[in-house]
């Protein structure tokens, strides 16, 4: 997790507004599944990409190729990268970043208090994907959900 952490960190640091998503946002709500890459929801607003970018080159990520308004309007795929990462402008299930940003859980990931998205959230977000490997998540989500209520 020590690349992550340094990552997340990092967006801290520049101010950066973002969630995790995906299953690194699991471990937040009790349940851990492996996975090859860190998913980010992030604010789309000029600002935020401008302080995004900026902390992703200092990290050590190559940006060059990607404008602003490619990370306003596409999901950007971080691949040759020892830490691949989605960065995510929108995504399905959910009315808008400001809405999860406002129900994020905020847990520590090492030493770094991170963002998460909150249950229900990653719930709406697998379902409205759709995909096999969503809804089996699906399906441990929803259990983690009835756990608890």
């Amino acid at each position: 997790m020590g690349q992550i952490e340094n990552l997340l960190r990092s967006l801290n640091d520049a101010d950066v507004r973002y969630v995790v998503i995906g299953a690194t946002a699991f471990a937040a709500h009790g349940w851990v599944r492996a996975t090859v890459d860190l998913d980010l929801f992030v604010a789309s607003d000029s600002v935020n990409v401008e302080r995004l970018r900026g902390a992703l080159v200092e990290f050590g990520y190559d940006v060059t190729d990607a404008s602003v308004e490619d990370f306003q309007r596409y999901k950007i795929l971080l691949r040759q990268y020892d830490l691949p990462l989605d960065l995510h402008p929108f995504v399905e299930g959910v009315a808008s970043f400001e809405e999860v940003w406002q129900n994020r859980v905020v847990a520590d990931l090492g030493d770094v208090a991170v963002p998460f998205a909150e249950l229900d959230d990653l719930i709406r977000m697998k379902r409205a994907a759709g995909r096999p490997k969503d809804l089996e998540d699906l399906k441990q989500l929803e259990k983690l959900r009835a756990e608890r209520a």
